[in-house]
């Protein structure tokens, strides 16, 4: 049996589907603007459960596995997206 290979990203994808993520986990509405500037707590008034499960979603998005220690250091959209992008390309996953 083989096992399927866990999916390769771009960079702009990385971004898109995080901030999909956002959106649909911490806004109410798909209008609402989000960029990498956005503070989840200051900006979108996250609280800790909100955080969680952000994290869960995107490690089931991004089949990547982010370490609590790593995970309480996203402040922001931007933070989030470098980081996945970084541990993306350490695996091997990332495209240009």
């Amino acid at each position: 049996m083989t096992v399927p290979m866990p999916k390769s990203w771009r960079p702009r994808e990385v971004r898109e589907k995080v901030i999909a993520l956002v959106k649909k986990g911490l806004t109410a509405s798909d209008d609402t603007p989000v960029g990498n500037e956005i503070a989840y707590v200051a900006d979108l008034a996250a609280d800790s459960i909100d955080l969680v499960e952000l994290v869960l979603e995107l490690e089931t998005a991004f089949e990547i596995e982010i370490p609590d220690n790593e995970a309480l250091k996203f402040k922001t959209v931007g933070e989030t997206i470098a980081w996945i992008i970084k541990k993306l390309k350490e695996a091997g996953r990332l495209v240009q």
